[in-house]
Formats: structure tokens, C-alpha cells, sequence
């Protein structure tokens, strides 16, 4: 991405109910760039924001920098109690953290389809039978964790074996969405190679 001195703040993925979610502009998540907070890639099915000067955070890394720590909220930490040496639980990756603070103050992620990008309920885990390699244009590694959600109608096409139908309902679907995505999904061999590794089969 390339930066100006007017570029404004943006954000990415589900909107929070915060008011930059009306003030400011939506766009696609900026797959493969590190989070300044946790080091951590941003994939497909993340939200968060991209600051004005360029760097990128999760949301949930993001309103931990903007809230300050668990302990922070709880009133636990130095600024309220004296010598207090609180802050994030011990044995949390920054990331873990950020996450715990957001579940603490109640905020939920919203599923999305690891095949269509489809928002909503997830009601099929998929083990994959080979992990999906990649690097994306920002030179960072695709990570795969093996665990694939299919949203109903992909569990459908999935549970039928309807294996071409599939891949043009997630070609369709991640190009709608993500149409600025790092990882190249508008080649359709990489896709077609993606669902043959994740389900052994041959289309």
C-alpha cells in the first residue's frame, strides 16, 4: 500500500459499533501485513484497522491500545494502586491478551466461511488433508492451522461431494469481497489446488 499525507484512518472486517465504523471508510483487509501490537498476519477473516500513517492492528489489538490492559480496566494496575505491578496476565502472547480484554468487555467476532468468505454461522469444522502453502505480496508466509469453517450452504456442497460447485462458490465469493486481496484468489488453479489439498480429491 502507499501512503499520503491525507491518508486517513480505515478499517477492516466486522464493524465493532464504535463510531469510526460511520466516520470512516471500510475497505478489505490487508491480508499478510503484521499487526503492530501482537507481530501477528492479518488473514482474510480478521477486522481491524489500518492507521493513518500506515501500520495495521487487529481490533481486538487495537482497543487493547487504546484501553489499556485487563488490569488497567480493573482499576488493578499502577495508575490506580500504587506500586502495582499488573498489567497482562502472565503466560498471554500479546495477542491472547488483547483478545482476553475484548472478551472481558464483551465483544464477539463474527464467523466468515474459510471457503466463500460468507459471514454468519459456521456449521462445518474441516480438517484438512494438506496444509495450504503461500507467501503473500508483503513477504510474509500464509499460516494454515489445518481447521476449515464452511458456512450452511458450502457444508452443503461439501456433504454432497459437489466439489466444482465449491470452487465456484469460493472463487465468487472471496473475489466479491476481497477484490484487493494479497493472496491472489482470482487464480482460479491456486483454488482449485487449495480445495484438492484440503479434501484429497481430484477435480
Amino acid at each position: 500500500m502507499i501512503y499520503t499525507k491525507d491518508q486517513k484512518m480505515v478499517w477492516f472486517g466486522v464493524g465493532w459499533g464504535a463510531p469510526m465504523n460511520e466516520e470512516c471508510a471500510s475497505v478489505p483487509p490487508p491480508v499478510g501485513e503484521a499487526c503492530v501490537h501482537c507481530g501477528e498476519g492479518i488473514v482474510a477473516r480478521d477486522s481491524g484497522v489500518i492507521y493513518c500513517n500506515g501500520p495495521v492492528a487487529h481490533r481486538n489489538c487495537f482497543l487493547r491500545g487504546v484501553l489499556g490492559s485487563k488490569a488497567h480496566v480493573e482499576k488493578r494496575c499502577s495508575c490506580y494502586v500504587p506500586g502495582s505491578l499488573c498489567g497482562d496476565p502472565e503466560g498471554m502472547t500479546r495477542r491472547e491478551a488483547a483478545d482476553d480484554l475484548c472478551k472481558f468487555l464483551g465483544y464477539t467476532d463474527e464467523e466468515m466461511c474459510d471457503f466463500c468468505a460468507a459471514r454468519g454461522p459456521l456449521v462445518a469444522t474441516i480438517i484438512g488433508k494438506k496444509r495450504a502453502t503461500g507467501v503473500f505480496r508483503s513477504g510474509n508466509r500464509l499460516v494454515d492451522d489445518g481447521e476449515w469453517g464452511a458456512c450452511q450452504e458450502c457444508g452443503e456442497l461439501i456433504h454432497s461431494r459437489a466439489w466444482n460447485s465449491l470452487l465456484e462458490r469460493a472463487i465468487a465469493g472471496t473475489c466479491a469481497l476481497f477484490p484487493n486481496l494479497a493472496f491472489d484468489f482470482k487464480d482460479r488453479q491456486r483454488m482449485q489446488d487449495l480445495i484438492e489439498g484440503v479434501f484429497g480429491v481430484k477435480l
